[in-house]
C-alpha cells in the first residue's frame, strides 16, 4: 500500500527523535545547493540520520533562525559537523551532529528520480567541494574585472 499524507517538517523532525524512519519530501526553496538541486524544480527526499554521517551527504538541518537547510557535509570531526551549499563559498557553523535532521537520499526533477545517497555521489560531491578554490578564484577575477 503506498499511502502519502502531509506533516511539517517539525513534527516528521519529532516523529523521526521517537525512532521513526518516515521519510519526508519537499520542494527546494533555494540556490544554495546549485547546480545539483535547483529552487522550485527539485523535490528532494530526506530520511532521519539511519548511519554514520560521511563527507559528502546531503543533509537536512535547522538554522538557529528556524530556516531548514540541505548543505553538503564538509566535515566531520569528533560530534561536530561544517557544511557548506554547493554554490556557497563559506562554511554554514558549525554544529553538533544531533542537530542534523536527516540525509537526502533522492531528488526528482521532471520526473525523472535521481539517488543522491550513494558513494558514487558522495564522490561527486567530494570532488566538487575540492573545486571550491576554483570557483572562488574565478568570482574574484570576475570581481576584479568588474572595478576596473
Amino acid at each position: 500500500m503506498n499511502s502519502q499524507f502531509d506533516i511539517s517538517i517539525e513534527e516528521w523532525h519529532k516523529l523521526a527523535r521517537e525512532g521513526a524512519q518516515i521519510p519526508v519530501s519537499f520542494v527546494i526553496d533555494g540556490d544554495s545547493m546549485r547546480p545539483l538541486l535547483r529552487k522550485g524544480k527539485d523535490k528532494v527526499t530526506a530520511v532521519p540520520v539511519y548511519r554514520n554521517l560521511k563527507k559528502g551527504d546531503i543533509v537536512v538541518f535547522a538554522r538557529n533562525d528556524g530556516t531548514y537547510v540541505c548543505h553538503r557535509v564538509w566535515k566531520i570531526k569528533n560530534e561536530t559537523v561544517v557544511t557548506i551549499g554547493d554554490a556557497c563559498y563559506g562554511f554554514d557553523t558549525p554544529m553538533h551532529i544531533s542537530q542534523v535532521w536527516g540525509i537526502v537520499i533522492r531528488k526528482e526533477r521532471n520526473g525523472k528520480t535521481v539517488k543522491i545517497d550513494s558513494s558514487l555521489s558522495r564522490a561527486f560531491g567530494r570532488l566538487w567541494m575540492s573545486l571550491r578554490w576554483l570557483r572562488i578564484t574565478r568570482r574574484d577575477i570576475k570581481r576584479f574585472f568588474r572595478k576596473a
